[in-house]
């Protein structure tokens, strides 16, 4: 199973830091699950991101424990390989906001 790290930055400030709980990467589609704390509320998630020449393009939903609304955000990413560990660049951009958070992924294929 393939797990690890979202970080996201604004202006090249540290954000957030969410756990990619399981990941899919597929030719033409990645899909993975998420989960995290913003300010003690705990949230979780998935994404569905397609192929869009050579990134993929997508949206999250995701939602904060003991509400009922869904809250979206649009992702951009760039995918690599490089010693069995997984990296991708993009973007993160919530519904209602204009500008984007900075994406970095770190993903390793847990074993066990």
């Amino acid at each position: 199973m393939i797990r690890g790290t979202i970080y996201l930055d604004y202006n090249g400030e540290p954000q957030f830091k969410v756990d990619v709980n399981h990941f899919i990467w597929r030719e033409n589609e990645v899909v993975f699950d998420f989960s995290g704390s913003d300010d003690g509320a705990q949230y979780s998630g998935s994404c569905r991101l397609v192929r869009n020449s050579k990134a993929f393009e997508g949206g999250a939903s995701y939602w904060y424990d003991g509400e009922s609304n869904e809250h979206k955000a649009r992702v951009i990413l760039t995918l690599g390989v490089d010693d069995g560990v997984i990296s991708a660049t993009g973007a993160w951009t919530d519904d209602g906001e204009t500008e984007p958070y900075d994406l970095d992924v770190e993903l390793l294929n847990d074993c066990s």
